[in-house]
Parts: structure tokens; C-alpha cells; sequence
């Protein structure tokens, strides 16, 4: 007998982490459909078959529907289709052995998304020859969707307003480039060459996100831009103010404009502390 499948949900399966999520999702499809290839026939229930089948067809649907500015801002295809694979699981898990439902075990018992009423039944759940609850594994899965609907809604929302921040930030950029001296143009470069180093602090932190609406670049792009302004806006300060050292060509206006560079890092951090809420995993309630 062939090992049982753990399913598209198993251990080591990457289905919110993925950056290329139409990939991602058209991997987990063609689990879905080998481990529906070996559901036993005749099948237990043919209209809960046609059920798995529909789901994985409208996630199918999600990856070759080409994609737009609106649909990529509001992040509808991809959500709809990691929410689809995961109905179609708690659809399947009806449907196949007993076997391969238990070897899902495991993973459904580290579902952050269900609710603990249900996680604590699914802790409760007796070795052979007991049966398998499936309605509660079921349920499992379905709650873990909804709950998967809602953290992506919240990590788009989040990148969506860094997105209008970076936006704002440039158009100043723009005007202050337009009436600035060689000094202060250097001070813009140099501040955001020091925000761009900064975003190595935001990896070894792991305030960050990696997925499918990307967050990362987003988070990249603000420390950079922020830099810049700060880099331009302090160097300006100190011209204004007179001091000695921006008198001096070079390397005066070279460390002032990469300390307010990384000085963007008071700012940014606000952003960081929230997507690092959003990473940071929850353990079952």
C-alpha cells in the first residue's frame, strides 16, 4: 500500500508563505487532485466529490485569470484561491480512508486559524480502532480559511497604506529635487543609500513578511525613500543653521547625510512593529 498522504496542507507545505502564488497555488492544486485520484471508489459521497472537484477548479480559475492594478491592490485572486484549496481539503477529508485521514493529524493540530473548541477535540481524538471525528477535521479547515481570509486582508491593508506613504514621500522627493544644489542632491542619494541598509535590520529581525502581496518590497522601498528625505531634510537644517562641517566639500555632508539617512529608522520602525505583529505566529487558543 502506498504511503498515506498528508495532503496539499501538510507538513512543510508553504501555501501562505509563497512569493510566486500563482506557482504555489498550481502546486497544491495537483496534490489536491493525486490525493482525490486516491479516494476508493464507488465514493462515499459523489456530490462531495463534485464539491472538491468545483473548489479546485474556481482556485484554478484564480491562477490563470490574468491579473490587474485593482485585482493586485485588493489581493482578491490570491486570497480566493488559498482559500478555495483549503475548502476543497475539508471537503476531501469526508471522502478518503481512514488511513490517509490520520496521517493529517498532525498537521491539523497546528492550526493557529481553528478555533480551540475544535483544536481541543481534535487533540481528544482516540487511536484505532476508534474512528476518525471528520466533521471536526472538516471544521478544522474551514475555520482555518476564514481565518487565512482574514490575515491576508489585514497584511494587504498594511501594505497598501506603506504603498500610499511611499507615494506621498516621492512626490516631495520630486519638488525638493527640483530646487536643491548639488549638496542637498548628494544628501537625498547618500540618505537613501543608508535607508536601503537599513533594511537589513528588518530581515535579521524578522519584521517582515514573505508572501504573496509583497510586503518585503514595500517595507524596502519606504526605509529607502524615508531615507532620503531625511538624509535631504537634515543636511538642509544644517545649511540653514550654518554649521562649519557642511562648509567643508565631501566628507561633512557625506556623514551627516547618511546618519539622517538611517535616522528613517524612527520612522519606519512604527511599520516595522506592525508587520512584525502580523508574522509573529499564534498559538492556538
Amino acid at each position: 500500500m502506498p504511503a498515506a498522504s498528508v495532503g496539499a496542507y501538510g507538513p512543510g507545505a508553504k501555501w501562505t508563505r509563497s512569493a510566486n502564488w500563482r506557482g504555489g497555488v498550481r502546486n497544491q492544486v495537483v496534490r489536491l487532485e493525486q490525493d482525490l485520484a486516491r479516494v476508493p471508489r464507488p465514493y462515499p459521497d459523489e456530490e462531495g466529490i463534485q464539491r472538491v472537484r468545483e473548489a479546485i477548479g474556481r482556485a484554478r480559475a484564480s491562477v490563470i485569470t490574468p491579473g490587474t492594478i485593482m485585482s493586485w491592490w485588493g489581493g482578491n485572486l490570491a486570497s480566493r484561491a488559498w482559500c478555495e484549496l483549503a475548502l476543497a481539503r475539508a471537503e476531501l477529508i469526508q471522502q478518503q480512508s481512514e488511513d490517509v485521514v490520520r496521517a493529517q493529524l498532525p498537521f491539523l493540530k497546528t492550526l493557529s486559524g481553528a478555533d480551540g473548541g475544535t483544536l481541543a477535540a481534535i487533540a481528544a481524538i482516540k487511536p484505532k480502532p476508534s474512528p476518525v471525528p471528520r466533521d471536526i477535521l472538516a471544521q478544522a479547515m474551514r475555520e482555518h480559511a476564514v481565518r487565512l481570509d482574514e490575515s491576508h486582508g489585514r497584511t494587504r491593508q498594511l501594505r497598501n497604506g506603506i504603498i500610499l506613504a511611499i507615494i506621498g514621500i516621492v512626490a516631495v522627493l520630486a519638488v525638493a529635487l527640483h530646487f536643491s544644489g548639488p549638496i542637498l542632491r548628494e544628501a537625498m542619494g547618500l540618505g537613501a543609500a543608508a535607508g536601503a541598509a537599513s533594511t537589513v535590520t528588518a530581515l535579521q529581525s524578522g519584521t517582515t513578511i514573505s508572501g504573496p502581496f509583497g510586503v518585503l518590497t514595500a517595507q524596502a522601498l519606504l526605509k529607502v525613500v524615508a531615507g532620503a528625505l531625511t538624509g535631504w531634510l537634515g543636511v538642509l537644517l544644517m545649511v540653514f543653521g550654518g554649521i562649519s562641517a557642511l562648509k567643508v566639500q565631501g566628507t561633512g555632508v557625506i556623514l551627516f547625510a547618511i546618519l539622517f539617512g538611517f535616522s528613517q529608522q524612527l520612522l519606519t520602525q512604527m511599520v516595522d512593529k506592525q508587520v512584525g505583529s502580523l508574522s509573529a505566529p499564534k498559538a492556538p487558543s
